[in-house]
């Protein structure tokens, strides 16, 4: 069954590139798979703080930076309209709030099991991070290029440049990269019907989810990106592992569509 809904969502996210250059995030596969409207106001990532603040929201406690992006302005039938941070956040809002059982990014029963997935990802992401955050700022404009080089490089205690690998350091990296992508993929061989799955090529077999925008969203991140030493790494990434993160991006490019 078709969603039909009068209220338009606003999603608000940072520029990740030029103008030109607008990539999708998971809240945007979200709300494209759901099939919602919605409009987009793009926000340059060294301007998030200063937007948000003038939407009343207050410093995000425990996080490493007080504001981010993306956000979902959702209009109220009176009053102001609601809002609500964080991709996980947003895909449970939306979920509840618009629901169609044909169309959750959380299907019944999968919310411990995502929320599971999700931590392993963000472990993976330990070994990756440093292959792609320091090639970031290239892909930005130029105001947003130096608060990124600044504020990451504060972060990590150390110039962008200094903390990607090279040489024989690089491919060593990437063999750290490969060991995370061969156990993820080891847990998704379940899935197969060989093995008594359902088959299919998302996370939960043949149905879209939550965890997928999160996986999908890295990988489009990292098809933006590029090394003067090793390339785009999503061109390392996608034919890993029998090519099951390139049919993966495959299934949920209908859900890319940048509006």
């Amino acid at each position: 069954m078709e969603s039909t809904v009068s209220i338009t969502p606003q999603l608000l996210y940072a520029q990740w590139g030029r103008a030109d250059e607008r990539i999708p995030s998971p809240s945007r596969l979200v709300l494209n798979y759901k099939r919602l409207p919605y409009k987009t106001v793009w926000v340059s990532i060294h301007e998030v703080a200063s937007t948000l603040r003038d939407l009343g929201l207050e410093p995000l406690q425990g996080s490493l930076f007080e504001y981010t992006l993306p956000i979902i302005a959702d209009p109220t039938p009176s009053g102001p309209p609601i809002i609500v941070r964080d991709s996980m956040a947003i895909a449970q809002y939306l979920d509840k709030t618009y629901p169609d059982e044909q169309r959750l990014a959380f299907p019944s029963g999968s919310q411990a099991l995502q929320a599971l997935f999700l931590n392993h990802i963000s472990s993976q992401r330990s070994a990756l991070w440093p292959l792609v955050i320091p090639l970031i700022p290239a892909m930005l404009n130029e105001g947003a290029s130096q608060y990124y080089y600044e504020s990451r490089g504060r972060l990590w205690g150390m110039p962008l440049e200094q903390a990607r690998p090279t040489g024989e350091k690089l491919e060593a990296a990437w063999e750290g990269v490969k060991a995370e992508f061969d156990l993820l993929d080891s847990f998704l061989e379940k899935n197969d019907v060989q093995s008594g799955g359902v088959g299919g090529d998302f996370i939960m077999g043949n149905r879209f989810s939550f965890a997928d925008a999160i996986l999908v969203g890295y990988f489009i991140l990292m098809s933006k990106v590029k090394s003067d030493e090793d390339g785009i790494p999503w061109e390392r990434i996608r034919g890993m592992n029998n090519g099951r993160w390139e049919r993966m991006w495959k299934k949920c490019e209908e859900f890319m569509e940048v509006k």
